[in-house]
């Protein structure tokens, strides 16, 4: 058949399959290469927002606590104010990162935010201090639960799982602020409590120690220290017998 084609034809046959194998692959090449780029861009922004949005968490844990001071009589309201305003510069830094988000993640984290600043109002309306406490700790799960939901919007070769075990430490961190702050109203309540609250008590203790040993928790050694040796406290045994306490004498 290639005898009876002319020297150009002949070339034109064996060039063009080649040429068009090339472009192929060419643009798979660049498909690849392209979802590649576009899981690590979102990794990045996912690990800006993370960082963002755990600062912030910790500072709203940080007035959870002065709130409950201020609440039973104990710090001032410059206090409070001022943690307030170390609160809203780490909110300065979430919204900074939202040129680089979704526009679902973007509403998700502004209506924590709103609600923030409702909850700043019911306390200063003389709110019930139970009540400030679960307002701050649904702030927070909403943000934890947000980081995880960005975190796997974009995985790539498994880096994404460090995010997400971040997560998992944040929320044994909360877990910590929450029973602190539990205990505390407790004990400024002076009154017994219901099996439902012991339980609560008891959910939280646990969740704390069972996060914080989890194998899906992927931090460095330094921090691993860092963590044993508060769990090995005095302060922390202080308040896991004051957990004791409480719960002996819950009636």
């Amino acid at each position: 058949m290639l005898n009876r084609l002319s020297l150009r034809q002949q070339i034109l046959f064996v060039l063009v399959p080649l040429l068009v194998g090339g472009v192929t692959a060419y643009l798979i090449l660049m498909a690849q290469s392209y979802r590649v780029w576009k899981q690590a861009w979102g990794l990045k922004s996912s690990a800006d927002y993370f960082m963002a949005v755990s600062s912030t968490i910790h500072q709203i844990q940080n007035e959870r606590g002065i709130t409950l001071l201020y609440t039973h009589h104990v710090a001032p309201k410059e206090d409070l104010e001022e943690q307030r305003k170390a609160v809203d510069e780490k909110v300065h830094t979430v919204t900074a990162v939202f040129p680089e988000l979704g526009s679902k993640t973007i509403e998700d984290t502004e209506s924590v935010f709103k609600d923030l600043s409702e909850t700043r109002k019911f306390v200063d309306s003389g709110g019930n201090e139970a009540e400030c406490v679960q307002r701050y700790a649904r702030l927070v799960d909403r943000l934890i639960m947000f980081e995880v939901s960005r975190s796997r919007e974009f995985p790539l070769n498994g880096i994404e799982n460090k995010l997400i075990s971040q997560s998992v430490f944040e929320g044994s961190k909360e877990n910590i602020a929450k029973l602190r702050a539990m205990v505390t109203d407790i004990l400024a309540q002076k009154k017994p409590i219901n099996l439902e609250t012991q339980a609560e008590v008891m959910a939280l203790k646990s969740g704390i120690a069972t996060n914080l040993s989890s194998y899906g928790l992927i931090i460095s050694a330094e921090t691993r220290e860092h963590v044993d040796g508060f769990m090995t406290s005095q302060t922390w045994q202080f308040v896991l017998d004051t957990v004791r306490d409480v719960i002996e004498n819950a009636q």
